[in-house]
């Protein structure tokens, strides 16, 4: 059974070979600037959860034997973390960075923040938003200029999540998790029969119960590992022969061995 400790190496694996790597990358091609960014929300989403996951909870409420943990709360930042790892392979951890995509993904991100609506405007704020609208303005040139199309309007991924998870290698075992639980974190019936089932559980059987979801982390993070590492190859990192990844690589047969 994958468990905590396993857990823990990859997590420091991953830890160490971005802290090593990113300032590496970021001189080396500035493309990949965002991807580091994105790595970070990702290595953040997976330690938050697993504090979720394995500490004992303080009992703020207690009335009539109910206990107040929700796990639909660690399974929601899984669905998350899934998310920015689809995120980050989709667009980096491709043989060539295609920098159509990416554009496509940066525009669509400083148009979304741009329909906020602005409550009290200070002079460095309008500066801010004069700078972004700068940089709509000059990703659209670009996009038009290159002829491109977006494969949907307003989107950048050309399918669903689950169905690009799979197209992106992600095993089968990861993308089935992260589906069956959208019912959870949309408030599906059968995220309302878990809670009907589980309220009168003490954290520590709640806790006890979330140890599965240490084989859907130690997957994504293994993943993750594998495709920063061939950035850092493909970049010539000039250090990889010191990184160890015997660990990795078994954990990556065992895997493959997964239904895909």
């Amino acid at each position: 059974m994958v468990g905590r400790d396993d857990y823990a190496l990859f997590y420091r694996t991953a830890c160490e070979i971005f802290e090593a790597g990113f300032e590496f990358i970021n001189k080396t091609d500035d493309n990949y600037y965002f991807m580091n960014v994105a790595a970070v929300k990702f290595l953040k989403h997976l330690n938050t959860t697993e504090m979720l996951m394995a500490s004992e909870l303080e009992l703020n409420y207690v009335e009539s034997g109910y206990i107040y943990y929700d796990t639909s709360s660690v399974i929601a930042l899984l669905r998350v973390s899934y998310e920015n790892l689809v995120t980050i392979a989709y667009h980096y951890f491709c043989d060539e960075l295609n920098k159509d995509h990416l554009d496509w993904y940066k525009l669509l991100g400083y148009k979304n923040r741009a329909k906020n609506k602005i409550i009290v405007k200070t002079p460095e704020l309008d500066a801010k938003i004069k700078e972004e609208q700068q940089i709509i303005n000059e990703l659209s040139a670009r996009l038009e200029l290159n002829g491109f199309k977006a494969s949907k309007k307003n989107e950048w991924k050309p399918c669903g999540w689950y169905e690009l998870g799979q197209k992106l290698d992600i095993p089968t075992f990861v993308c089935d998790k992260y589906s069956f639980w959208s019912s959870h974190t949309h408030t599906g019936f059968d995220s309302l029969m878990q809670v009907n089932t589980s309220h009168q559980s003490l954290p520590t059987e709640e806790i006890e119960r979330n140890k599965i979801n240490y084989l859907f982390m130690c997957s994504v993070l293994v993943y993750f590992i594998d495709g920063y590492v061939r950035i850092l190859e493909k970049l010539g990192y000039p250090y990889i022969s010191d990184i160890d990844l015997n660990d990795v690589k078994g954990f990556l047969l065992f895997m493959n061995a997964f239904p895909r």
